[in-house]
């Protein structure tokens, strides 16, 4: 579902919603290179995806476009913070997870067999 037009149009931020994408693909809004096309479920190849980009006719081209700033304003305001993870365990966790398996129960005869 991730090579749909719509979900390209989407996750190139063209649009700021999959519905916005959808319709902005339906209403003739976006090109691959210099075609138009109108098909949401339009599967984008990867040598396709680098052309994809608003029809050159479409008034979306003016960056001034209220559209056009509303989908700036979403990137703007979205945060793309990394968590931070601590690579190691420390000795106190791994002592906990070794102490837990032995705590334990154990099935003596094969279970499931």
């Amino acid at each position: 579902l991730n090579r749909r037009l719509q979900a390209q149009v989407y996750y190139k931020g063209l649009a700021c919603t999959m519905k916005q994408a959808r319709q902005l693909v339906t209403h003739g809004q976006i090109c691959i290179g210099e075609q138009k096309i109108t098909i949401p479920s339009y599967s984008v190849s990867r040598d396709e995806e680098g052309e994809l980009r608003y029809h050159p006719a479409s008034p979306l081209n003016d960056p001034n476009h209220p559209i056009r700033k509303a989908i700036e304003g979403v990137r703007e305001a979205a945060s793309y913070e990394e968590e931070e993870v601590d690579p190691e365990a420390t000795p106190e966790f791994a002592e906990e997870v070794r102490e837990a398996g032995e705590a334990s129960t154990e099935a003596i005869e094969g279970g499931d067999e």
